[in-house]
C-alpha cells in the first residue's frame, strides 16, 4: 500500500496595517458637590422630573468622553438625586443629571456647548439608568 502526500506552499499572506481609528481621550473630570441650579420640571403627562445641572467649564478645554463620565452621573444619581428625590413629595419619575461646560438654558439647544445628560428611574432606592 501506498500512501501518497501531497503538499499545498501557499503564499504568504500580506496584512496591510490599516491606521488606527481615531479614539477619545478619556480624560475625569471633578464634579462639583453642589449642582449648579436644581429644577423640578413638570412634564405634559403630569409626571414631575428632578433635574440636576452642574456647571464644569474644564469639560470645554479637555477631551472628555460620554464614557468616562457615566460612573460619575451614576454616582450623583445615587446620592444627590436619590436624596434630593426623597424630599419631593410625590416623589419625581425621573431623575435627570446633567454635565455642562457652560450654563445653557434647558431646553434651548447650543451647539458649541458640551452637555452629557443622562436620565434615571428610581426604583426601590437605586437609581436605574433610563
Amino acid at each position: 500500500m501506498r500512501c501518497a502526500l501531497a503538499f499545498s506552499l501557499l503564499a504568504p499572506v500580506a496584512w496591510a496595517e490599516t491606521p488606527p481609528e481615531s479614539v477619545s481621550v478619556l480624560v475625569p473630570v471633578t464634579v462639583p458637590e453642589v449642582p449648579h441650579d436644581v429644577l423640578i420640571e413638570n412634564q405634559p403627562d403630569g409626571e414631575h422630573w428632578l433635574i440636576l445641572r452642574y456647571l464644569i467649564p474644564e469639560m470645554a478645554q479637555t477631551a472628555v468622553d460620554y464614557l468616562a463620565v457615566v460612573p460619575e452621573m451614576d454616582r450623583i444619581c445615587a446620592t444627590t438625586g436619590l436624596a434630593r428625590a426623597a424630599e419631593l413629595t410625590p416623589p419625581p419619575g425621573q431623575i435627570v443629571i446633567v454635565l455642562m461646560d457652560r450654563v445653557v438654558p434647558r431646553g434651548v439647544p447650543d451647539p458649541e456647548a458640551t452637555q452629557f445628560i443622562a436620565s434615571y428611574l428610581a426604583i426601590d432606592g437605586e437609581c436605574l439608568w433610563e
